[in-house]
């Protein structure tokens, strides 16, 4: 038989303690609840996205020269990767937050195409981001 005792009875470390775990679960549960909601991603964010994915590739290009062979894109773009030199590290870090602007799966009510060039977009900057450090040393990229 089950005998259940008051809140009052129980020792002060007990009380203590489960006030600090309700408090910790409804904190959760309110920071979820509460929380901002993203932007909702638009064609127009996956065009600036997919633009930024090019001058990468071509800043890659500058740290592994068999990535890029050539280049038929528009001339602005290429001056864009020319003008800025990141860091392997940098490329990394710039890849990991286009990512996390497109999030993990494209909104629901976008066609079919444009779904997939989401998760291209996606696969592809994740292995720039992964192929912008292979063969580092340090800081040295050989």
């Amino acid at each position: 038989m089950f005998r259940f005792t008051t809140f009052e009875r129980l020792g002060s470390l007990t009380r203590i303690a489960m006030l600090g775990v309700l408090t910790l679960l409804l904190g959760a549960l309110m920071s979820g609840a509460c929380a901002p909601k993203p932007a909702g991603l638009s064609p127009a964010t996956l065009d600036s996205v997919a633009t930024r994915y090019v001058v990468l590739v071509l800043q890659l290009g500058r740290i592994h020269a068999d990535d890029v062979d050539s280049y038929y894109g528009p001339d602005s773009l290429k001056a864009m990767a020319m003008a800025d030199s990141l860091s392997p590290v940098a490329i990394t870090q710039v890849a990991d937050s286009l990512r996390g602007v497109l999030g993990q799966q494209a909104p629901a009510g976008w066609d079919a195409l444009t779904r997939s060039r989401h998760s291209f977009l996606r696969r592809q900057l994740g292995a720039i981001a992964s192929r912008a450090l292979v063969g580092r040393r340090g800081d040295d990229v050989r």
